[in-house]
């Protein structure tokens, strides 16, 4: 398993706990996936491995151009896997901002809708070795979440792997599209 995200913080830290012999690539090992060079050594590098994670949030597009570059490591190479792409319910809702996080996981979604035809077969390409699941996930209990919405019930992060292990467990003649998850806001008394 290979997962584009810090070992050490938020969802990549539960994953690296559930699954500790994964590799995980970020800033803190010097690898800096907002850069082209080391996005294709990293679309290189996921080839020895059949389990991909993004888990990353790299703004400017990124965690799409990062994805793409995998998508076709794999696909020139037969690759056969899984791809778990953790995106965000930001991706749903449409509101007057300039903020661009939501666009960008948009994006994101539409990519792996498309890749997710590909698996069935597509539309006249030939079908694709790996499965891809776009994950969208609403707040979840790190501690940037807690410090920006402390009032804000959230999903907790082994529950996540839990779900991630789930998708990991399906057959290969099967493919989870896609999977939103959010957590309900109790009342509280």
């Amino acid at each position: 398993m290979i997962v584009s995200g810090n070992g050490e913080y938020g969802l990549a830290s539960a994953i690296k706990e559930k699954y500790p012999e994964a590799m995980f690539a970020s800033r803190s090992n010097d690898w800096k996936l907002q850069k082209e060079d080391d996005q294709d050594r990293f679309a290189k590098e996921t080839l020895n491995h059949d389990v991909y994670i993004s888990c990353s949030t790299l703004h400017s597009f990124n965690q799409v151009k990062l994805l793409e570059k995998v998508i076709n490591a794999w696909v020139e190479n037969e690759h056969a896997g899984r791809i778990v792409v953790m995106g965000s319910s930001a991706d749903t809702p449409v509101k007057g901002t300039k903020w661009i996080y939501p666009i960008e996981k948009k994006a994101l979604k539409a990519y792996c809708r498309n890749l997710g035809n590909l698996c069935s077969g597509g539309h006249s390409e030939k079908p694709i070795n790996f499965r891809i699941t776009y994950l969208s996930v609403g707040h979840l209990n790190t501690i940037k979440a807690n410090d920006k919405h402390p009032d804000v019930d959230k999903l907790d992060l082994n529950y996540i792997t839990e779900v991630i292990s789930w998708l990991l467990a399906q057959p290969l003649t099967v493919n989870i599209n896609e999977m939103s998850i959010d957590p309900v806001q109790l009342k509280k008394n």
